[in-house]
């Protein structure tokens, strides 16, 4: 949670600070100082997964994930797509989770989202807990990047009562497509039987994680 504290520097100013993590949000980023906008009121601190750990609306997310060689050629002419720009703002290696922040475009209107995704002994499972947020919200914690953002194109694609997420990197990780599939349980995961055009898979190869791309995208430039 975030308690207000008066601000030391102008007295003028309310600022909020994490009571877990102890982060100033209006202090975290030096440039920023006191340029906080105090019209952002935040429910849980954005930096730090703690708050999110026994909230009720975290979910479990069972996922594999496969590599493409070449993109199957129906989707030169596919119109289910999402441009995705993709942000880290916190990494805990230690705790095994992850904090971003999504904009998605899609068919030319943005949609905002903060996502804390927590890791388990199991690669194929995660908790995860996402909440839509306001441009003005993004555009501020977008402040905080952790190396390099990533710029995907996303095609949904119906497949035998699934969605395969077909991931098409840009810029400096343009070569790069994986495909990321969601299943209800984890039997059904162990049954899933794969198109032919995937690849080998990579679930449990932490390399093609996202949030290792941002660190290593020069691997596939």
């Amino acid at each position: 949670m975030l308690l207000k504290t008066d601000c030391k520097c102008c007295n003028k100013f309310d600022r909020y600070r994490c009571s877990v993590c102890h982060t100033d949000l209006g202090l975290k980023y030096p440039s920023l100082g006191n340029s906080l906008d105090h019209s952002l009121r935040f429910i849980y601190c954005p930096f730090c997964a703690t708050s999110f750990e026994n909230d009720r609306k975290q979910k479990i997310e069972i996922e594999r994930k496969f590599l493409i060689e070449i993109l199957p050629s129906y989707l030169e002419h596919y119109n289910n797509i999402e441009n995705i720009e993709q942000r880290y703002i916190n990494i805990d290696i230690h705790k095994n989770i992850e904090v971003r922040i999504r904009r998605i475009n899609y068919k030319n209107r943005n949609c905002y989202y903060h996502c804390v995704k927590k890791g388990t002994t199991n690669p194929i499972i995660r908790f995860e807990y996402e909440r839509r947020i306001s441009q003005k919200e993004y555009d501020y914690l977008k402040v905080f990047t952790l190396h390099n953002p990533i710029f995907k194109v996303r095609y949904k694609i119906p497949y035998n009562n699934l969605i395969i997420d077909l991931d098409d990197y840009k810029r400096s990780l343009q070569q790069l497509i994986t495909a990321e599939v969601e299943f209800k349980n984890e039997e059904e995961a162990e049954a899933f039987v794969p198109p032919d055009y995937f690849d080998r898979e990579i679930t449990n190869d932490g390399l093609y994680n996202n949030k290792n791309l941002i660190k290593f995208d020069e691997l596939f430039a």
